[in-house]
């Protein structure tokens, strides 16, 4: 079928999520996207429509593997569709390149919090630092709650506790701010 009528922004939302997620900063930060990418020595493997579906800033625009597949169709200097089923990048990010972002990347402390969550957005903190230069990723840290109660007697208590923690990671009240150039970075700091 093809992407909603009504909302064409839709449609581009999902393109603007692809483009995100398939950036070389978010690949530096993105465990689960690196994992499905990884191959010898660089991140050239694919990825399904259907798992992308688990990120929500795609799920919340669809929930259709084929409109995936369409929008990532649209970016073709960016990303190549396998069989209308899998994604991968058009030219693979070395692994080599895992640290290139250190000299362009600023650490923040001390972020508001409200309610376990950060009380800032990533589109706030790129408002705010745009007059040094151009963000590329914003990366807000978590950390997981403790859970001083956990009973780690038998194998299935000790799973569910796992989940548990899993489930309650917290802000840390940091970030990472990526600009495009180490100059930008360094007028911003």
């Amino acid at each position: 079928m093809a992407v909603k009528q009504e909302g064409n922004d839709d449609a581009s939302q999902i393109v603007d999520s692809l483009k995100d997620l398939f950036s070389k900063p978010s690949l530096r930060y993105n465990q689960f996207l690196k994992k499905q990418l990884d191959q010898e020595d660089d991140f050239g493997g694919s990825i399904s429509a259907k798992k992308l579906l688990k990120y929500k800033s795609i799920s919340t625009h669809t929930s259709k593997e084929g409109e995936v597949i369409k929008a990532a169709k649209t970016l073709p200097d960016l990303l190549v569709v396998v069989d209308d089923k899998e994604i991968s990048l058009k030219k693979p990010m070395k692994k080599s390149e895992l640290d290139d972002n250190i000299p362009l990347s600023l650490c923040l402390s001390n972020l508001p919090v409200k309610d376990e969550n950060y009380a800032v957005s990533d589109s706030d903190l790129k408002s705010l630092f745009k007059k040094y230069g151009k963000v590329t990723h914003v990366q807000f840290k978590l950390k997981i709650q403790s859970n001083d109660d956990e009973d780690d007697d038998d194998d299935e208590d000790t799973n569910k506790n796992r989940q548990k923690q899993k489930m309650n990671k917290i802000p840390s009240g940091e970030c990472v701010i990526e600009f495009e150039t180490a100059e930008e970075m360094t007028k911003a700091a």
